[in-house]
């Protein structure tokens, strides 16, 4: 039963046409309270006109709730006075009792107490004007004036909460779906590197080791047998990486490629497709391998492909080293060659156009992505160097 009642106050709070309502069906209970009565005073014509007036008072209740507040108890004082007694009526006891009420809920302070203060001070003196005892003025003051204005004042509370509320609902809803946009673009540049570094690295053996075959065909079949089998093996962990990259953007429903992402356990596998593309690598590894958290473990490993494919591209006849130290706070990776380093730039010094515009500023945003440093450029003597350093404070040892 609460409930409805408060589902129907909520209604008529809401609905501005519900005031047109209200006023009407006051203005005819008053009159027609007015035309039962048997204590009629005053010309019937004012009494009717200012019945009318204090029922289209009502209209006010939400636009101007003061102003009502001022008409409807300046006009019950006239009606008082000059016409027939305010209390002779019955239906204009909770007509006050509702003007009260609807000034609490649609007021803001100090407005609401100023009307207040108006209508306790014009029951009062309504009530004295009657009955000629200051006791006898309590009872409608309190009851049919500050009880009705005090609810309203309690609606007018859980109103601007519910407002608030939804408000809040409305702007986390918005802050969700903007995550979820951002999320969503994240994931995309994501996927773009690791498809970038996938082909970047597959394809640039694989041409190498084409070209190679191409030359050898004839002098060395058998060599040219094993340059081909590379080949076959590297389109084919090129086309596993592509299947898992794209079967995340499949819809629901559908399978998704599972294969593991590809780690710093898989940097051996990594220096001998870089030595069967040709290049002369030496790797180096200090410190105990610990349970690295999985986003490092991965890009770490980006980092070393794509430090080995650039140095594939650029100086396929030089010396590489990679050299890894797991130490207690860090994972520091450092991939050198003895070529030629001024191909690794784009004329500013960054790199950022290495590989199709993906290789240093791709390497950078991985390591920066987990608190790390990424350094490049010339070596000394000749050659290009990488190094990447991830932080491990809180990693566990294996």
């Amino acid at each position: 039963m609460t409930q409805q009642i408060e589902r129907w106050l909520a209604f008529m709070l809401r609905n501005r046409r519900a005031d047109l309502v209200l006023s009407a069906g006051f203005v005819i209970a008053l009159e027609v309270c007015f035309v039962l009565s048997n204590a009629k005073r005053g010309p019937v014509a004012l009494n009717v006109i200012v019945l009318a007036g204090m029922g289209a008072a009502l209209t006010l209740r939400r636009r101007a709730p003061l102003g009502m507040t001022f008409a409807a108890f300046g006009l019950a004082s006239i009606l008082t006075i000059f016409c027939t007694h305010v209390p002779y009526l019955i239906t204009a006891i909770p007509y006050l009792m509702f003007v009260a009420y609807s000034l609490g809920v649609f007021s803001a302070q100090p407005r609401a107490s100023i009307g207040i203060g108006v209508g306790v001070v014009t029951v009062a003196i309504l009530s004295l004007v009657q009955d000629h005892n200051a006791g006898d003025a309590v009872f409608p003051t309190v009851f049919f004036c500050f009880l009705p204005w005090l609810a309203g004042r309690t609606m007018h509370g859980r109103l601007l909460i519910a407002r608030e509320g939804a408000e809040k609902a409305a702007r986390l809803e918005t802050d969700r779906e903007e995550r979820a946009r951002r999320a969503v673009v994240d994931e995309r540049a994501r996927i773009a590197r690791e498809l970038h570094d996938v082909v970047a690295h597959s394809l640039t053996v694989m041409v190498i080791q084409a070209g190679a075959a191409r030359r050898i065909v004839e002098q060395d079949p058998e060599r040219a047998a094993g340059v081909a089998r590379v080949i076959k093996q590297m389109s084919r962990e090129a086309l596993d990486e592509m299947r898992r990259l794209v079967g995340v953007m499949t819809p629901d429903g559908e399978p998704a490629a599972l294969a593991p992402q590809p780690t710093m356990q898989h940097v051996d596998s990594l220096v001998i497709r870089a030595r069967a593309a040709g290049l002369k690598v030496e790797l180096t590894i200090d410190g105990e391998r610990p349970e690295l958290p999985a986003g490092v473990d991965t890009s770490a490993y980006r980092v070393v492909q794509e430090a080995l494919v650039n140095a594939i591209k650029y100086a396929p006849t030089a010396r590489a080293k990679v050299a890894i130290r797991y130490g207690e706070t860090e994972l520091e990776l450092d991939v050198s060659d003895d070529g030629g380093g001024s191909a690794y730039s784009d004329g500013d010094g960054d790199g950022a156009a290495l590989s199709g515009g993906h290789g240093l500023t791709g390497m950078r945003e991985r390591v920066s992505l987990y608190g790390g440093e990424l350094e490049s450029g010339p070596r000394d003597g000749g050659g290009f160097r990488i190094r990447a350093r991830f932080p491990l404070a809180e990693r566990v040892p294996a």
